[in-house]
């Protein structure tokens, strides 16, 4: 808490460890994720606000030497359909 300019988070979890579909409680989604690297903490990407996604994905410097991706992605939730721009770090860390 109070190390990232956001509070919006992806954990990372090993694919191979990671089998079933299905929401995972809290605390086990976090011991997973931290099992991906072998720490106590989970392997986190920090993601960024991407309200106005562009058609193609697009590499975008937010400065301190961070660069996030920008994609958008099609989402459906029952019969309602929308696109959410998403914002991945993909280069950079925090100042802590």
């Amino acid at each position: 808490m109070g190390t990232a300019p956001h509070n919006e988070f992806c954990l990372l979890c090993p694919a191979d460890k990671d089998a079933k579909p299905d929401v995972l409680p809290v605390k086990e989604l976090q011991e997973l994720s931290a099992s991906s690297h072998g720490a106590t903490h989970p392997a986190v990407l920090l993601l960024f606000p991407n309200s106005k996604p562009e058609a193609d994905p697009k590499v975008v410097s937010k400065g301190n030497g961070i660069f996030v991706l920008n994609i958008k992605r099609p989402v459906v939730a029952g019969d309602q359909k929308t696109t959410l721009g998403f914002g991945m770090t993909v280069a950079g860390h925090t100042t802590e």
